[in-house]
This record gives C-alpha cells, structure tokens and sequence, in this order.
C-alpha cells in the first residue's frame, strides 16, 4: 500500500506536481499567513481585463462574419462623420457622396446580414425578436430589414439635386414606383408583425414584460408615421418639386437619424443579447433615435402647411394603411395619377394648387447655411 502524499506533493489546483520545496512565489495559498479563521481558500486565477481597443478589434476584425464586420465599420466611421460635417459644414456635406454613400452602406450592410445570419430561427409564425429580452432577432426580421434599408438609401439618394435629375430625365417609370409604390414591393421581404411580438409574452422575461410591450406599442404608432409622412409624403412632395433648400436640409437630419432604425439598431441587439447593454437600454437609445426625428420635422414644419392637397391625401393613406393591401395599393395608383398629371401639365386642377406658407418667416426662425 503506497504512503498517503505529503502536501508538498499536492498543487491546491488540482495538478499534481513533482515533490520539492515551494516557493512562496510560486504558492500564493502556502505564502498566506494563517489565522484564527483557518487557512485561506485557494486562490482562483482573474481572467484579463477586457481593454476598448481589445473589444473592438475583436468586434470588428474577428475572422466568423469578417463581411459583415467590416461593412458594418465603414457604415459607422460615415454615419459619424455624416453628423459631424452636416453641423460644422453643411454646404461640404450636401455637397459630399455622404448624404446618399450612408444610405447605401446601410443597404449592403443590411444585405450581408441576410448572407450571412442564415442559422437565425426561420420558423414562419416566429415574432420579430427584436422586442425581447430572452432571445435573438428571427431571420425574417434581419431579411425585412433590407427593405426599410432600400427605402432610406432611395430618398437620401432622390433628396440630391443629382439624384432627382437621374430618376426625372433617365428612370421615370422607376422614379414613379419608388416614389409611389415602394410597398408594392413589400411583399418580396418577409413580413414579421408588432402585434405577435405583443402576443407571446413567453419572449420576454417577467421583469421586462410590461417595458418591452409598451416599447413595441410606441414603436409601432411611429412607425406608422414614419411610414406616411417620413417615407411616402416627403416623396410626394420631392416628386412635385416642392421640397425648398431649408426643407431639403432638415430632411437630411431626418434621414440620418431615422437611418438609425435600420442600421445601427440592429447593432444595439447584438450589444443587449452579448449583455454588453441591459435591454431596457438598448431600447431607450433606439427610441432616442427615432423621436429624435421630430425635431429635424419641426424644422420643416411648414412642408405640412405649405401643401394642404398633398397632405389631405396623405392623411387619407394613414386611414386606409389600416385596410386591405388591395386598398392600400388602389389609392397609391390614385395618388400617383393626380401627381404625374398635374406635373406633366395634363391636368392643372385647383388640388394641386398648394398654399404656399413661410412658418420660419412668421416665427422669426432662420437656417444658417
């Protein structure tokens, strides 16, 4: 029968090593004084403290995804520099690739994220995900997403003088199916809803229930607005050759942080289930974003006044939005046929008369630019 081992054979790890005198140096346990309280507990080793550059080296450069990774850098390294020369120089950046090259990063962004997060759950009845605190966004989510990229890289592309003159001179047919039936289109993406992430409260953990429905509701009503009055009134208005110089600098803010919503939110998911962010975090900082387009609105406050026509039909769409797609496709062909008549001068009715109104003018308001 072998001897029992004497401590000096044991490593307080779990490893054995070779019998010998230890240095304190090399045993922090036999190294520690003992007390009244007994010996110490052995010591566990602290793993390395996670460094900025570290995390965003691995972020950004790590090999899994490293397509993705990189377009999703050149995307933010514009998106900020976007925001600082629109308020240092605005007149550089209108006249930069900035106001449409944003746009169309976030498309290709949003495109490599449908490539490449194919393994994402694909079952058709699955929620958004995006609303919830106990699991990734669905694949369909990620694939719709390039849809709404589609849409802001359009009108950050027709909002410059360049861009309007290409659609009007060159794509007439196509300038008329963006700008009018963009969700003609729609049902080429995959549909997730609100209402079935507001349906299955088994996506969300108990703490966070209440916030995160009440989070998809306002959600929701927004994007309702976006739809109509940032998304399909501005492309009436642009299509009528309507949107002033002060109004075309505001919408370009518009632009910019409603672009957040596509882009950069889905980034804020990919922080909140690492646990780099809480959930209620990242929500607030994505609805920051998106209210944050009401002040750029307000700028443009009179592109509501100064086109009564073109706002009661907007507001007319806003009712039926919540009818049948047919409906909803049926008054978008009406839309489109009062606008290219009344633009091609086949018919000058007092609708498309429009009431000019300067509100800056009355509010004593002026742009510097």
């Amino acid at each position: 029968m072998a001897p029992p081992p004497s401590a000096a054979d044991i490593d307080f790890a779990g490893v054995r090593e070779r019998p010998g005198k230890q240095s304190a140096e090399s045993d922090p346990v036999a190294a520690a004084p003992i007390t009244s309280a007994g010996p110490p507990a052995p010591t566990k080793k602290q793993p390395a403290k996670r460094t900025t550059i570290g995390f965003l080296i691995k972020l950004f450069f790590s090999w899994r995804f490293l397509t993705h990774r990189l377009v999703g850098l050149v995307y933010l390294i514009q998106y900020f520099a976007a925001f600082f020369l629109y308020f240092y120089d605005y007149k550089t950046y209108a006249a930069s690739p900035l106001p449409w090259s944003v746009g169309l990063t976030g498309l290709i962004q949003a495109i490599t994220a449908a490539l490449t997060f194919t393994f994402l759950n694909k079952d058709k009845e699955v929620d958004q995900g995006y609303f919830s605190d106990k699991k990734t966004v669905s694949y369909a989510f990620v694939v719709e997403n390039s849809f709404y990229a589609g849409l802001n890289f359009f009108q950050s592309l027709y909002l410059t003088p360049k861009g309007y003159k290409l659609f009007h001179n060159v794509f007439p047919v196509a300038e008329v199916a963006f700008v009018f039936f963009p969700y003609f289109f729609r049902r080429l993406w995959p549909k997730t809803s609100f209402r079935s992430n507001l349906e299955n409260p088994q996506n969300k953990t108990k703490k966070n229930l209440e916030f995160m429905d009440i989070a998809t509701i306002v959600t929701k009503a927004f994007y309702i607005w976006a739809k109509h009055f940032i998304g399909l009134y501005i492309n009436y208005t642009r299509y009528m050759d309507r949107l002033t110089p002060d109004q075309i600098y505001f919408h370009h803010l518009t632009l910019l942080t409603g672009g957040f919503a596509t882009t950069p939110a889905i980034f804020l998911h990919t922080l909140k289930f690492k646990r780099y962010i809480g959930p209620r975090t990242a929500f607030l900082i994505y609805a920051a974003a998106y209210m944050s387009t009401f002040i750029s609105y307000f700028g443009m406050l009179e592109i509501l006044y100064g086109n009564p026509d073109l706002l009661v039909l907007a507001v007319i769409g806003v009712l039926i939005n919540f009818r049948s797609w047919n409906a909803q496709m049926v008054w978008q062909a009406v839309i489109a046929g009062l606008c290219v008549a009344a633009r091609y001068a086949l018919w000058d009715g007092p609708l498309f008369a429009g009431v000019p109104v300067d509100v800056k003018t009355l509010l004593n308001m002026k742009v510097g630019h």
